[in-house]
């Protein structure tokens, strides 16, 4: 991306593409198209079960989306779409297990 058009993003899709970049850092693969006001992408998850009242379960991957240009939310599994979106500014790398 030239300079030039730097200047002719909107401020989400500034934020966007900066989010996506730094994502990409830490080895998050993040897409941003052309025009979009967020990043979206598929965090793998290990198969380690999470423990819930009901039961047991595994979530093999998330799909996210960016807010702005230090948060992240989940959009898949829907039962995580409800959690507040995560602060990340302060992260530094993908906690691998």
């Amino acid at each position: 991306m030239g300079r030039a058009e730097v200047f002719c993003l909107s401020d989400h899709e500034r934020h966007a593409q900066f989010l996506a970049k730094r994502l990409g850092g830490m080895g998050i693969d993040v897409k941003c198209a052309s025009g979009d006001q967020h990043a979206s992408g598929e965090i793998s998850l290990s198969p380690t079960p999470f423990e819930a009242l009901s039961g047991s379960f595994v979530i093999a991957a998330v799909n996210i989306y960016t807010l702005g240009h230090n948060k992240l939310k989940f959009s898949q599994p829907q039962s995580l779409f409800d959690l507040p979106p995560l602060e990340i500014a302060r992260c530094g790398k993908l906690a691998t297990g």
